[in-house]
């Protein structure tokens, strides 16, 4: 019998306001090297009595405080180590398969951390030895959906949000950087956002992610509108956006965020 139950988990975020953060470079940062094992052995020994000391990446240099934020927190991958007053992690690697909890740096301290964990797991397969973790609901998710496509972590949380109830999601560290993502990651997720946006949910997206975001790349276009000059584009769009707010359309806002919750070190504001 695990910690928790599903449909208990799913009832908490009915109508809510969460925050999906991933652990891209705009919340953490690190010197994305491996760590040796001649590391992890001087490591042991150094916190044989305090495992959670055992660092997976040589260095961690910046991670983004969110203990401000004011929503619910929803992290992935071990992202509630980072962020203590995460609500809901989602982990959909099987545990037990070869890219799972054994392909990280440090499998020992990783292990340990999902299997410590006090927050709810949401996982493609639940382990009795990891007493948080629960199966995420994909026959009620095709149900619903009645699509197939799940190509990364974070196409499963926007389903699950989606089958919750929730309203409105905040994106930080999802930046879906051309050198550390791969392209169909990116593409799936937006497809999910566009059903999450369909189903009235409000998507808030950092600056600092290329989520949801055309690249700028011709002088000529306005931004974000192929084929329109910027020289005689034909609407105000901060008339047209204001006039979607007055119509409470709760499905549609322009992606930005207020800068006091962009996730970078030089914007932190209320999230630190």
């Amino acid at each position: 019998m695990g910690k928790f139950n599903l449909e208990e988990v799913m009832a908490q975020y009915k109508g809510g306001h969460i925050a999906i953060i991933g652990n891209g470079p705009s919340v953490v940062q690190t010197g994305y090297q491996a760590v040796t094992h001649e590391d992890l052995q001087s490591q042991k020994a150094e916190h044989s009595s305090k495992r959670d000391n055992v660092i997976q990446h040589k260095p961690v240099m910046h991670v983004v405080n969110f203990s401000k934020y004011p929503n619910p927190i929803w992290v992935v991958n071990g992202g509630w180590w980072y962020h203590k007053n995460a609500a809901l992690a989602f982990a959909m690697d099987d545990f037990m398969s070869p890219d799972g909890l054994q392909n990280h740096n440090n499998p020992e301290w990783f292990t340990e951390l999902h299997r410590n964990c006090e927050i709810p797991i949401i996982t493609s397969r639940a382990y009795e030895d990891f007493p948080a973790s629960l199966d995420f609901p994909l026959e009620r998710a095709l149900y619903e959906t009645k699509i197939a496509y799940f190509a990364e972590t974070i196409d499963y949380m926007l389903v699950f949000a989606v089958l919750c109830g929730v309203s409105e999601i905040d994106f930080f560290g999802c930046d879906y950087l051309e050198t550390d993502r791969f392209p169909e990651e990116r593409s799936s997720t937006e497809f999910w956002c566009g059903y999450a946006h369909a189903k009235g949910i409000r998507l808030n997206v950092s600056p600092y992610s290329k989520l949801l975001k055309a690249p700028e790349r011709d002088k000529y276009f306005k931004h974000g509108f192929y084929g329109y000059s910027k020289k005689d584009f034909p609407l105000d769009l901060k008339e047209v956006h204001g006039n979607i707010e007055k119509q409470k359309a709760s499905s549609e806002k322009i992606c930005t965020i207020d800068k006091n919750y962009c996730a970078c070190p030089e914007a932190q504001g209320a999230i630190n």
